[in-house]
């Protein structure tokens, strides 16, 4: 694929993603992160070839499961020991104890 077909894949599965050129220091391909950040990487001009692999390859990349924090092992153990700690129940209070102690709080 070309870089314009690159860029028109990315942006119909809703990845942001874009070139900038600046004199002197070539291409700044870019890609927007789950995390809403920029990764980027320089190219010289003569490169395209290169910054359009790039842009898949990282897209691709940004958005593997494994890079999310719903598929991290360590999230899930946290979840898990969470649930699994101990917990007082809740004490049921009456409507009548409930303004007792509104009351007594006012006091």
């Amino acid at each position: 694929m070309d870089i314009i077909q690159v860029v028109q894949e990315l942006y119909r599965l809703r990845i942001d993603c874009g070139l900038e050129t600046y004199q002197g220091s070539g291409v700044t391909a870019w890609v927007v992160n789950e995390r809403n950040s920029r990764v980027e990487k320089q190219f010289h001009i003569d490169d395209l070839e290169t910054a359009a692999e790039w842009l898949l390859t990282e897209a691709s990349r940004q958005r593997e499961p494994s890079n999310s924090l719903e598929h991290d092992p360590h999230v899930h153990a946290l979840l898990a020991e969470l649930a699994n700690s101990y917990r007082k129940d809740p004490k049921k209070v009456s409507p009548g104890q409930r303004d007792n102690r509104l009351q007594a709080s006012e006091n």
